[in-house]
């Protein structure tokens, strides 16, 4: 298959002619082109407005990479190259992920499946089949935020948080977690790292959340002296509250 490069002017209907002359790269050294027969000319003439090279041949990658940091085509506006094999090698890549993500969803055991309504943002009412469904439409498209979510090494502690703020073991305040008078972190990061360096705590919080028994004071404070300013919601649960347009009830 041929390595095709299309020379293209983005307002095809004004165009007319134009010519790239020779310009100083980068670097500072001068930029020139040789013809066939390797005598140095002054540029190159575009006379269409799509013009296709094909960069196995020994001119036409002369073009090209003559093209490449022309002004015309860094600064300009009206002119761009597009690599053909690029575009399909992308397209392929894309079509892969989307697979790789959606035999991923495909795979997700009916046991997992309450945890990601809350990690997913999906709501609750919904069956199994139906929750199966709307991930594998996330995972096909949106197959990088989806495979990022789910295998998140800390997802546990992600759904822990939003099933222990819907039961009100825990609350977020200015953003800010915390359990009875004591707080957790500024951000899920920090609340989740406080989480694992006190495990105790954590499992007390865990069998407050399943309604073992009732919510005790901890006590135990965590300073935040140390701790640098947040913007509270993490990237990564934006990127979750993003996607609920698409998993409202009733979404067929």
């Amino acid at each position: 298959m041929a390595h095709l490069i299309y020379v293209k002017a983005k307002d095809d209907k004004r165009f007319s002619y134009v010519k790239f002359g020779t310009y100083t790269q980068r670097n500072g050294k001068k930029s020139v082109l040789l013809n066939p027969d390797d005598i140095v000319v002054d540029g190159w003439e575009m006379t269409s407005a799509l013009t296709t090279l094909n960069i196995d041949d020994e001119y036409d990658k002369r073009i090209y990479d003559f093209l490449l940091e022309h002004p015309f085509i860094l600064q300009n506006k009206h002119y761009e190259l597009i690599d053909t094999k690029a575009n399909v090698k992308k397209q392929a890549d894309s079509i892969l992920k989307s697979a790789e993500a959606v035999q991923v969803a495909t795979g997700i055991k009916d046991n997992e499946l309450s945890d990601l309504t809350k990690l997913f943002g999906i709501g609750d009412g919904f069956d199994n089949d139906i929750v199966r469904a709307k991930l594998i439409q996330m995972a096909g498209q949106a197959p990088d935020k989806f495979l990022e979510i789910y295998k998140d090494a800390d997802k546990s502690y992600r759904v822990f948080l939003k099933k222990a703020l819907e039961k009100k073991v825990i609350q977020k305040v200015n953003d800010v977690w915390k359990h009875n008078n004591y707080t957790l972190g500024i951000s899920d990061e920090h609340a989740i790292a406080w989480l694992k360096e006190n495990s105790d705590v954590y499992a007390i919080m865990k069998n407050q959340v399943r309604g073992n028994f009732a919510k005790k004071e901890v006590e135990m404070e965590v300073s935040t002296e140390d701790m640098t300013s947040s913007e509270g919601v993490s990237a990564l649960e934006k990127a979750v509250d993003a996607q609920k347009g698409w998993f409202k009830k009733g979404q067929k």
